[in-house]
């Protein structure tokens, strides 16, 4: 070893004595001791909080360093001006006629160009300094120049011990800590104080990611298995790219796993070009900023300017497939390398999982083929029941529902279920697109699209990126695209096959979830379950067989079984007594598998007995790990304030617990005023977190009730929070649609609550009292890929401008539509006017509203619109129809399913074949606001409150036209079934609030929970204002009289005066010492701040309530100083300085 550090430097200077020493050195192998250029200590660059010196090492090592590239700031884009850039530059480029393929070079080139000219334009540059802080300022930097400057002349007269050099550096290098300190505090609280709706993302997302320090995590060096006992460890990033490369890209087997002369189906459906309709449903589906290829233009590009991008892209998609051409720079794709979360070890290629960006143009295209074929797909019923993940219309909990059926259902026929969980090892790298392309002909899939997927993936080139670090193009010979949109639906097809595997006539069964397979067997013990999975694993046409066949493995290593009874046998030796029933392990080849108390499956633990105790547990450590993240956000002095904590609460923190509520948190009948009630065990701790939950919002003293905090920070309860969530689960599974394999069993067990080993079906549909077989259902497919709406709509304006055009509307045919709720019943009409002449009224009584909302009876009445205009024989030319309900009117171009849909499903139907029998009427729908004194507008609003007041329906109007779905009694609507039940649940806390017995003492200030009043009154204060005002509220402050109730303080007495105990009625209103203060107060406020409820409550008064308790500094020591309100005059006057007599205080707290 060579000592690089020449002799006689000092590398510390003692703080106790200022001798210099050298405690430390530097040493390195003799050859790299060649590479170093320079080896010194800088004592001016002495940091704080330390008495060692900087020791700066140069070597010559050659290894270049890694440049930040600029980004674009796409969400500071004007988009206004860049569509007008946009439409130009594609003016000035038109299009070609896409003959050959050079044409369609040509014309991609073009429109990039365009692209890229806007782009240069209007969106700007980024780059951040990889060095700098967020909390560093231009103070701080020449605070540490001075520092340095005096540390170099500290170090030079080191030999000098009494020049004052020395004491002046100790000085300012303790000024600079404490500035840098300070700084940095002021800054983070005054970023959490500020931050906006979006912005509270952005700290969740810190405070919830892995503890770190800050620095970018590098990939370490690989070690790959050799066959050796010793590994061997790749470090250059070249080696590192090939094993990966390798590790993410199977090779393609290389023999063909296709059979040999195989006969091909017809297809299922006809297939056609991607029509535009189809490129702009696909669009609107995108998300605006998610990652794509860099150089290439993101979604957002697309969303804002997809009326002048959808023309000239959709020609040159179907130029694509008329000449078979797919461009050669699409199949270059950049594979971004990402650690897989949770791993106990990253140095094996194993430990990383690829995402692909692909081109901008390309995702367009791959996004509407994926809508086209899953349309198609879903319509067709191709993919097998059993197959929950990446299809519309299905969740993770419907998966979890069919185990627990199928297991329940067993058991009542005495028998016992074994679960047996896998997974495919790289599911879409190792897809054999050979095997691809022929089970999609064997699925029915036209040959055009199957085409069309081997020109996208022939020729295909990978460039993996890591640590800065991109490498040169390698081949990519199988596999689809881990994160391309169809690659989901892709692999679907792929392993339906798996579906054929289990006899569910002989309790066999599976459930798939995209590479998650489970197979489930019930027999009447554990040894014919055992030997059914084994059978369906290792017989002909199994899954290993299946896994042979595609290129596929399944890992027995990984494989997790979990057997289901609660059934006990009698103890060996002990008659009296019985244990659970044995579960033995299953053998599998070389591997045992044993049986596990429990299974984690899709997120959710499954024990032997459904218990679901083990789940519970993990939904209560999930509220706590939050809890621990997000508290760091908040502090009652300080941090984010009430309404972001509460979204953050309510949109992480409750979805992350109650996840699976409807399965796992199983209710208990009985006859108490309550009904049901969540499992005993798991609610008290769930309340405890809510509790914690609502001290970080409302920052509240960890003594106050927690009905108290839950209405102060606006809050259900929690056992009616959990309540509200399985509901809302409840009602989806009632409002499946008949493709759906639940739909049988939800209407069955809706139908009959057995007596023994109910689902959680059972528990859901009588819990809540559905009936299904009256609910709407709700299908994810409601039209075909490339269904366009049937009506025009005009443009939507201002109020003025729209009541302008209503009154020079030159159509003389008008029909003006209304819904209305009036005492609690539901009515829709329609009234026709010719001319200005009434000339037909049509009216529909559909039920009370908690059957039906509003925005039914809207859709009802342009359904009645239409029946009205096709009874007139005599009406062609244009029809204007006008409703006041702007959400109405956008449903009618809507293909989501959104609850009633079926309504808008039948508009558009009627709206067809009225066009059929009259060609010549033109309609229109148009927005009149309503309440603006349009006559048709009131009449049809008049018309709508008699059909709810009368409960009546015109027959003879509603006949023509009208779909059956809209004759007689209606489905009940999904939402109006939430919304009742919901407001079901704001009265039962509400009363449950009145029988409190802090009911008395609060009900003043909130006489109704749950309410939003407390939050309107601490939006726009400070935290530790609103901190403050929940404290005084609740009467759980820091004064003299709670504290010694609570052991926290000698004596109840006031400190400023010793007359009264120190309430807080005493503090804001009776005490002396305070008096000059209150005068202030009460001078600028009025009399209302000689009320406390009016002082505790008033918007207005609270910012000299803020005055009144800063001038009184009583909680300065807890809260520190509290700050004025913006808007309010912070100018010193009289009394301020000696407002009040402040005697120490004597507290422990």
């Amino acid at each position: 070893m060579a000592m690089t550090l020449p002799k006689g430097i000092p590398t510390l200077k003692a703080h106790g004595t200022g001798n210099y020493t050298r405690t430390d050195n530097v040493f390195c192998s003799t050859p790299l001791a060649k590479s170093f250029i320079t080896c010194n200590t800088t004592p001016d660059m002495r940091p704080p909080c330390t008495d060692h010196m900087p020791i700066i090492s140069t070597l010559d090592l050659g290894l270049g360093r890694t440049t930040q590239a600029q980004r674009r700031v796409w969400r500071a884009t004007n988009w206004g001006e860049f569509r007008r850039t946009l439409t130009t530059e594609l003016a000035n480029r038109p299009p070609n006629p896409l003959r050959t393929p050079e044409e369609v070079k040509e014309e991609i080139k073009a429109i990039d160009e365009a692209i890229d000219t806007a782009v240069h334009k209007h969106v700007p540059l980024s780059k951040p300094c990889p060095h700098s802080k967020r909390w560093w300022n231009p103070g701080l930097s020449k605070e540490r120049r001075l520092t340095q400057k005096m540390q170099r002349a500290s170090y030079a007269h080191r030999h000098i011990p009494e020049h004052p050099a020395h004491e002046m550096a100790r000085t300012m290098r303790n000024r600079l800590t404490e500035k840098i300190r300070k700084t940095k505090e002021q800054h983070w609280r005054s970023w959490l104080q500020g931050l906006t709706e979006t912005d509270v993302w952005t700290a969740q997302k810190l405070v919830a990611g892995p503890a770190s320090d800050g620095g970018k995590t590098r990939m370490p060096a690989l070690r790959t298995d050799t066959g050796t006992r010793t590994a061997h460890a790749v470090t250059t990033d070249e080696e590192k790219a090939k094993i990966l490369h390798a590790e993410f890209f199977p090779p393609k087997p290389p023999h063909s796993l296709v059979p040999d002369q195989q006969t091909y189906p017809e297809p299922v459906y006809r297939w056609k070009p991607l029509s535009d309709t189809i490129i702009y449903a696909a669009i609107a589906k995108l998300k605006p900023y998610k990652a794509r290829q860099p150089g290439t233009a993101p979604n957002c590009v697309y969303i804002y300017n997809a009326a002048q991008l959808v023309p000239r892209l959709g020609r040159v998609f179907r130029a694509g497939d008329r000449l078979g051409y797919y461009p050669r720079e699409w199949n270059r794709i950049h594979t971004v390398v990402l650690r897989k979360p949770g791993k106990a070890s990253y140095e094996t290629p194993a430990s990383y999982r690829p995402i692909v960006l692909a081109k901008g143009h390309m995702s367009i295209e791959n996004a509407a083929r994926n809508l086209q074929v899953t349309t198609e797909v879903e319509l067709a019923g191709i993919l097998p029941q059993s197959q929950f993940g990446a299809r519309p219309g299905r969740a993770t909990t419907d998966a979890l529902h069919v185990v627990t059926k199928i297991a329940k259902d067993a058991w009542r026929r005495e028998q016992v279920a074994s679960v047996l969980c896998t997974d495919v090892k790289g599911a879409f790298p190792s897809v054999d697109l050979d095997v691809l392309t022929h089970e999609l002909r064997m699925a029915g899939i036209p040959r055009q699209h199957t085409d069309w997927i081997q020109r996208r993936y022939a020729g295909r080139k990978a460039i993996i990126t890591f640590d800065g670090y991109t490498s040169e193009p390698i081949d990519v010979e199988n596999g689809l695209d881990q994160g391309d949109p169809h690659s989901g639906l892709l692999w679907l097809i792929y392993n339906s096959g798996l579906a054929k595997i289990p006899d569910r006539k002989q309790g066999e069964h599976d459930v798939t979830f995209v590479d998650d397979e489970t197979l489930i067997a019930t027999g009447k013990d554990f040894k014919e379950t055992h030997q059914k999975i084994r059978d369906m694993l290792e017989r002909p046409g199994g899954l290993a067989e299946w896994a042979r066949s595609h290129n596929t493995t399944f890992g027995p290593a990984k494989y997790q079984l979990v057997d289901l009874s609660r059934r006990r046998v009698k103890k060996p030796f002990q008659p009296n007594k019985t244990m659970p029933e044995p579960r033995p392990d299953m053998k599998l080849g070389s591997h045992k598998i044993i049986s596990a108390p429990a299974v984690k499956l899709l997120g959710v633990w499954i024990d032997r007995e459904l218990r679901w105790k083990e789940q519970a547990a993990a939904a209560i450590a999930k509220g706590h790990t939050w809890l621990n993240q997000v508290s760091r956000l908040a502090r009652p002095s300080h941090g984010v304030g009430p309404p972001e904590m509460r979204r953050l609460y309510l949109a992480t923190c409750v979805p992350r617990m109650l996840y699976a509520a409807d399965v796992f948190l199983t209710t208990t009948r009985h006859n108490s005023e309550e009904g049901t009630i969540p499992t005993a065990g798991a609610l008290p701790k769930l309340r405890s977190i809510q509790r914690r939950a609502a001290i970080l919002i409302t920052g509240g003293m960890n003594t106050t009730p927690t009905d108290a905090l839950d209405i102060h920070a606006r809050l259900l309860p929690i056992h009616l929070q959990v309540k509200k969530t399985r509901h809302r689960a409840a009602v989806r599974l009632a409002t499946l649609s008949k493709v759906h394999p639940l739909h049988g069993a939800v209407h069955n067990a809706a139908a009959r609550y057995v007596k023994r080993h109910r689902t959680p079906l059972h528990e859901l549909m009588h819990e809540f009292d559905l009936h299904p077989r009256q609910m709407e259902d709700i299908r994810p497919i409601r039209q075909p890929a490339d269904w366009r709406p049937q009506i025009k709509i005009a443009s939507r304006t201002t109020k003025e401008t729209a009541i302008a055009q209503e009154r020079s509307d030159p159509a003389k045919w008008k029909v003006y539509t209304d819904g209305s709720g009036i005492d609690g019943q539901i009515g829709a009409a329609a009234v026709l006017y010719h001319n200005g002449t009434i000339k037909a009224i049509a009216r529909k009584y559909m039920g009370t509203d908690d059957q039906h909302t509003v925005y039914e009876a809207e859709g009802i009445g342009l359904n009645l619109a239409i029946g009205l205009i096709a009874e007139q024989r005599d009406l062609q030319g244009s029809v204007s129809i006008y409703a006041d309900n702007t959400s109405a009117i956008d449903a009618t171009r809507s293909r989501m399913p959104n609850p009633s849909h079926y309504i808008w499903d039948a508009l558009d139907s009627a709206t067809t074949r009225l066009r059929q029998i009259k060609p010549t009427v033109e309609i229109t729908i148009r927005w009149s606001p309503g309440h603006m004194d349009i006559l048709g507008n009131e009449k049809a609003d008049e018309e709508a409150k008699a059909a709810a007041m009368s409960r009546t329906t015109n027959p003879r109007r509603t006949d023509p036209l009208l779909h059956k779905s809209l004759h007689g009694t209606l489905p009940f609507s999904k939402s109006a079934n939430v919304q009742a039940y919901n407001a079901a649940l704001k009265a039962r806390a509400n009363a449950d609030w009145k029988k409190s017995m802090r009911y008395n003492r609060l009900g003043k200030l909130l006489p109704n929970a749950p309410t939003n009043k407390f939050q309107k009154l601490t939006k726009d204060i400070p935290r530790r204002q609103a901190s403050i005002l929940t404290q005084l509220r609740t009467g759980h402050a820091p004064l003299a009289s709670h504290l010694h109730r609570i052991g926290k303080n000698e004596s109840p007495r006031c400190q400023a005066c010793q007359l009264e105990n120190e309430t807080v009625a005493h503090y804001l209103l009776a005490c002396p010492a305070h008096e000059a203060a209150r005068r202030l107060m009460n001078e600028d406020g009025g009399p209302n701040t000689r009320d406390i409820t009016k002082l505790l409550s008033s918007p207005k008064i609270t910012p000299h309530l803020m005055r009144y308790i800063s001038r009184t500094k009583r909680f300065t020591r807890t809260m520190g100083e509290v700050d004025q309100i913006e808007g309010i005059d912070t100018t010193t006057r009289r009394g301020d300085n000696h407002g009040t007599r402040q005697r120490p205080h004597t507290s422990r707290c």
